[in-house]
């Protein structure tokens, strides 16, 4: 009825729930190219819009990492994105399924005991350095478009010779958070 007595009003109600839905467009979907994302307020107000950013960049650097690491290598991730982001990405490029502490993917069980070389991905890494005799930084994720996220800066290092069986060891790499 409010609409019906003055056309303006229509117009009004119109324009505002347009405005509305490509300001909720461009906030909650990928529609953006990365490059243009980091120029603008879309990553502060959304942290999903920022952390969809550079998966498959990561994983390209994860992969050159763990070509490096010798035979057998396998990946342990500290998060669901990184994990999620290797397990979509990585199979075309040669790259095992990767294992990771975080939260329900703990789960999903350790790598297997003969595991001794690890490629640790993320920010979990100074915890899991302990858990062996040696580390190496190799390299240090970077999407190169300039926005910054979680993923952005973290370590991907090179880990040998495991302080025990992976059975022991499991229990220290779960974290919930």
């Amino acid at each position: 009825r409010w609409t019906a007595l003055h056309r303006w009003r229509v117009v009004l109600v119109v324009a505002a729930v347009s405005a509305g839905a490509v300001v909720s467009a461009l906030v909650a979907l990928p529609i953006l190219p990365p490059t243009v994302l980091g120029r603008g307020p879309v990553p502060d107000i959304s942290p999903l819009a920022r952390d969809q950013v550079g998966w498959p960049r990561y994983v390209d650097q994860v992969v050159d990492v763990w070509r490096g690491a010798g035979p057998g290598a396998v990946v342990l991730t500290s998060n669901y994105g990184e994990a999620g982001a290797v397990d979509r990405f990585g199979p075309s490029a040669g790259l095992p399924r990767a294992y990771s502490g975080h939260n329900a993917l703990w789960g999903g069980g350790p790598p297997p005991d003969p595991a001794s070389v690890v490629v640790v991905v993320g920010g979990q890494y100074p915890e899991l350095e302990r858990l062996f005799d040696r580390c190496e930084i190799r390299a240090r994720l970077d999407h190169e478009v300039g926005v910054a996220n979680e993923e952005q800066g973290v370590p991907v290092a090179v880990c040998r010779d495991p302080a025990g069986p992976w059975t022991q060891l499991w229990p220290q790499v779960r974290h919930l958070d």
